[in-house]
């Protein structure tokens, strides 16, 4: 979600909502009420069709329409959430200049096999030797694939943060050269167990407080939201992480459950309050309709204290 004036002062995401309406529908926010009901319908219809227009399946999996050319072009190429700087050719210092869509598979970080698979630094990039010295983006992307006999498989809580290399330039180097000179911590925003066809299941999504909680929604379908999977389970699973909160301080992310427990609400409770409630504006309508004169007799009374005064 962005906040008021957010979307003004970066120009590119108006622009941006204009060819890819899956943005707008996603950060769009919806009231309650027969009304807005009726609102969300006709944008999700008119984003199916835009969808379709451009050879997508609106039932199209997360991982393919968060991935696709579409997202790519008006969205994770985008500098802000660039994993690295431009990358350059190791031995001879030239840009290599990449695709919308090649920066935004670049910026994309992988464990598999018990392990991280290098995305910065120097390494070889369609045949080139290339280093990619990296950024400090607004999000970051982790493909996380483990199976179920992988016993490196990291904790959740160990996946509540990310650590990213911070490099500075060697000036006095006589070529091109970095130093690791510190890390940014990102903390967990998101899981999205994606849909597998051995495991069955659909797409499902739970996101976090980067203070740590687990945001419980107040509409959770189940289609896409469900408490019966975890990030430690066997299957491939797509984590966001963004840049800690300013005044997080010394709070302990990990102090919060994977899975927040739903609110106990006592549903008789409710309806006996809600009648209450409704009984309470009947009696206050009808004694307001006895206290008050019809408009013929406000008028007269109104008529004879003026004649009264004249006289």
């Amino acid at each position: 979600m962005l906040g008021e004036g957010v979307s003004e002062d970066l120009g590119w995401v108006q622009e941006p909502e204009h060819k890819n309406l899956i943005l707008g529908h996603a950060w769009h926010i919806f009231g309650e009420g027969p009304e807005a009901v009726d609102n969300v319908t006709k944008a999700r219809a008119e984003v199916e069709k835009a969808l379709r227009e451009i050879g997508l399946e609106p039932d199209a999996s997360f991982y393919n329409l968060c991935c696709s050319s579409l997202m790519n072009d008006t969205f994770w190429s985008k500098d802000v959430f660039r994993l690295s700087e431009a990358p350059f050719n190791a031995g001879t210092s030239e840009t290599i200049d990449l695709s919308n869509d090649e920066v935004a598979e670049s910026s994309i970080i992988h464990w598999s096999n018990g392990r991280l698979v290098p995305s910065i630094g120097r390494r070889d990039w369609r045949g080139i030797p290339a280093c990619f010295v990296p950024s400090q983006p607004w999000v970051i992307r982790v493909m996380f694939a483990c199976s179920e006999v992988d016993r490196d498989n990291p904790s959740f809580s160990h996946k509540r943060k990310f650590l990213l290399p911070i490099w500075d330039e060697i000036q006095e180097s006589p070529t091109l050269a970095f130093d690791k000179t510190d890390k940014v911590e990102y903390k967990l925003i998101a899981v999205v167990r994606l849909r597998d066809e051995k495991l069955g299941g659909n797409d499902y999504v739970r996101t976090y407080s980067p203070y740590g909680p687990n945001i419980i929604p107040e509409y959770e379908p189940s289609t896409i939201m469900s408490q019966k999977w975890s990030a430690e389970s066997e299957g491939k699973h797509m984590l966001f992480y963004g840049l800690p909160p300013t005044d997080l301080q010394m709070t302990n992310t990990n102090n919060f459950p994977e899975v927040a427990e739903p609110e106990i609400v006592d549903e008789a409770l409710v309806e006996d309050f809600k009648e209450f409630m409704a009984n309470l504006r009947g009696s206050e309508t009808l004694t307001q309709a006895e206290e008050e004169p019809s408009s013929s007799v406000t008028a007269v009374t109104s008529s004879r204290g003026q004649y009264e005064g004249l006289h």
